[in-house]
């Protein structure tokens, strides 16, 4: 899916009904209707004809077994379009009465399975009304995949976005909440606001859960923090209109003064102004941290639908959404294949640090070691020679009074303390870490904060595990240096890991590498994934690529998905993919990159290259800025302007460099004259 030529009817997610031709269709037909001015019955029997015909040219792209899987439902979908004629003749409070009635037909007896295609019909022609998009019968054979508990593989430009709200739907309508899966929170955003209307239309209460999600309740206490932040300058300034806040300030001004006195008396003496406002601060972000946690209980036990993402897991850590629950909830996945295989082995931690941690004594006796001579590279694995032992040993005595390994049992402590307390999860965060740090810092004094933490591990494996994280984890390929911090790279979507560290010591190695001050963190509670998602009663899950065995045996085994059904494209696949080309080094890689992207732009293309790394990415960048090529550039560092970049991605001649494009989420449309000129030119 990486040599993907973006061609004029893969430019959208359904019929966008307008004043001119559908978008997802050629240009040169007359794919849409115009939402004014419905389809008479001849037209609609028209447009189906050719859907089908579309369909079925493109059926025979699949193979023997995925063809049946396919032929099996079509039937399905017919019932379901039958109903489209019915449905578009009825007023928007009958359509949300459909809501009602199917809920009754299932309490009357009635499955899932039964009401299916009335269902399916009803949420497509909310959706049509909602937002202006035709869903293609394509869209409604994979909703029928996901509502089977199975993965549905859809190419990309199919509109994989659309289909999750028909399963969905259906679920809801039997009682059973959903939560829909997308790999950042920035799309889960941008799919919760886009089916807002159409939510509200059919009558079903949704929610959103990502990490920058503020409730109206934050947004007071948010709003209360700048107002009294106004009135302590204006209180300086002596005159409250110098901050624009007029009669509000001052009745914030009293507001303030009386929590000024609660804090004193809470504290029992009279606080500096200082410690004031650092204690109202406190308070405040308390409250808010709060507000949060039950709007999000209040989300997961109201919301029929949930837009989410993985960090979920962490709510079940948190305490704010119930494991046991999560039994009669089904989980719709996009990307399935990054959530389910590539990150099945990670686990969603909450950890805290706890103290200072290894000084520059060990990265110096590590530093001044020779390979080959005090050292051996063994695969993956490095160990010191006999030779390497002794030097370290004898660098170690030299600064043996660094060394404190009485710091352990501190550590053990604060294990035990935690072990102990089963409400840990209720506790405000500045409490817990208040105990950490008192039990794990046994000195305030600057020479206790040079001393060397150990742990469990010897000078030799320390130095070892060093070594091994200088020469395997390269910067600006699995990390990048930010703000003098240590932030991890997914090298699958070559994103930034938002509040991600290494465990097993190693971020703490990274940091001495890259001579910043390391940390020690103590994980308090994990998840893996795997296991978040086999809390779930029922799973499905979308994806553009997975249909190969060793995805299927991980998904059965795993997760006990037993199946994956091949979506065909809408219209029979235009796409061209080129003989790749394998060069020994970099070197002469980019150089053929460079010319074939002169080429292209003469040629008046759009040119996307994606490249494995952040690294790769700009080493690219930098040659290109010497041949004069004018580019756009997407990755870790530069995804704060990810929108402005895809934007002009499609334009006449553009080029654009940007790492894996897992979960972008944003699409490239190409200007007429790309179009004209053949399409968008994937480089890989």
């Amino acid at each position: 899916n990486r040599l993907l030529l973006t061609l004029p009817w893969q430019v959208g997610d359904g019929i966008v009904i307008s004043n001119g031709p559908a978008t997802a269709s050629n240009p040169n037909e007359e794919s849409g209707v115009n939402a004014s001015s419905p389809l008479t019955d001849d037209g609609w029997r028209k447009l189906v004809e050719e859907e089908r015909r579309d369909l079925a040219m493109s059926m025979e792209k699949l193979d023997g077994e995925q063809k049946n899987k396919v032929s099996a439902l079509l039937p399905i979908v017919e019932k379901i379009t039958s109903f489209e004629l019915e449905m578009k003749k009825l007023s928007d409070k009958a359509l949300k009465e459909k809501t009602a009635m199917l809920k009754a037909s299932i309490k009357a007896g009635k499955t899932l399975d039964d009401i299916l295609p009335e269902a399916f019909a009803v949420a497509r022609e909310a959706f049509r009304r909602a937002t202006g998009i035709r869903l293609y019968e394509v869209q409604l054979l994979a909703g029928i995949v996901l509502h089977q508990g199975k993965i549905a593989e859809m190419k990309t430009g199919e509109g994989k976005t659309y289909v999750s709200v028909l399963p969905a739907y259906l679920h809801a309508l039997g009682g059973q909440k959903t939560h829909i899966f997308t790999t950042n929170g920035y799309l889960a955003k941008r799919d919760y606001q886009k089916m807002q209307k159409f939510y509200k239309l059919i009558g079903i209460k949704s929610g959103l859960i990502y990490e920058k999600t503020m409730t109206s309740m934050g947004r007071i206490y948010v709003l209360l923090l700048n107002v009294l932040a106004g009135v302590m300058i204006a209180a300086f300034l002596k005159d409250f209109h110098h901050v624009g806040l007029g009669r509000g300030a001052v009745d914030a001004g009293i507001f303030s003064i009386n929590l000024y006195l609660l804090c004193c008396v809470l504290s029992s003496r009279v606080l500096s102004p200082v410690k004031m406002i650092k204690k109202v601060i406190s308070l405040i972000k308390r409250l808010y941290r709060q507000s949060r946690k039950i709007s999000k209980e209040q989300t997961y036990l109201e919301a029929d639908i949930v837009h989410t993402t993985i960090e979920t897991g962490y709510d079940v850590l948190l305490g704010s959404l119930n494991a046991k629950e999560l039994s009669q909830v089904f989980a719709i996945v996009d990307e399935a294949d990054h959530t389910f295989i590539d990150q099945s082995g990670t686990a969603l931690a909450i950890s805290r640090r706890i103290g200072d941690g290894v000084g520059e004594h060990l990265r110096s006796i590590a530093e001044a070691l020779n390979p080959s001579v005090d050292f051996i590279v063994q695969g993956s694995k490095i160990s010191l020679t006999s030779e390497g032992k002794r030097k370290v040993n004898e660098r170690i005595k030299e600064q043996e009074e660094k060394f404190d390994k009485k710091t352990e049992p501190s550590i053990s402590g604060a294990k035990n303390w935690l072990k102990n307390r089963r409400d840990k999860s209720l506790m405000p965060p500045f409490i817990l870490t208040s105990k950490l740090h008192k039990l794990t810092q046994q000195k305030e004094s600057q020479e206790a904060s040079q001393k060397i933490t150990l742990g469990k591990l010897s000078p030799e494996d320390f130095i070892e595990a060093y070594l091994s994280v200088k020469l395997f984890y390269k910067k600006d390929v699995n990390y990048t240096v930010d703000n003098k911090e240590i932030k991890v790279i997914d090298y699958l979507t070559g994103r930034i890991k938002k509040n991600h560290r290494y465990s097993l010591k190693i971020h703490q190695l990274l940091e001495l590498k890259e001579g910043l001050r390391p940390q020690v963190s103590e994980d308090i509670m994990s998840l893996p994934v795997n296991v978040l998602f086999r809390l779930y009663g029922k799973l499905a899950g979308m994806t553009g690529t997975i249909d190969f065995l060793f995805a299927r045996k991980e998904l059965e085994r795993i997760y006990g998905i037993s199946d994956v059904v091949v979506i065909p494209t809408r219209k029979p696949s235009r796409r061209e993919d080129i003989t790749p080309k394998v060069f020994l080094d970099n070197e002469r890689r980019y150089e053929a990159m460079i010319n074939r992207i002169k080429e292209l732009q003469n040629q008046k293309r759009a040119v996307l290259v994606t490249l494995e790394t952040l690294k790769e990415s700009l080493e690219l960048s930098q040659l290109l800025k010497e041949q004069r090529i004018r580019h756009g550039l997407l990755n870790a560092r530069t995804e704060k302007n990810e929108r402005s970049i895809i934007k002009n991605a499609g334009r006449e001649s553009a080029v654009t460099l940007s790492t894996k494009m897992v979960g972008r989420g944003t699409d490239i449309r190409p200007e007429d004259s790309v179009l004209r000129a053949g399409g968008l030119f994937v480089l890989y």
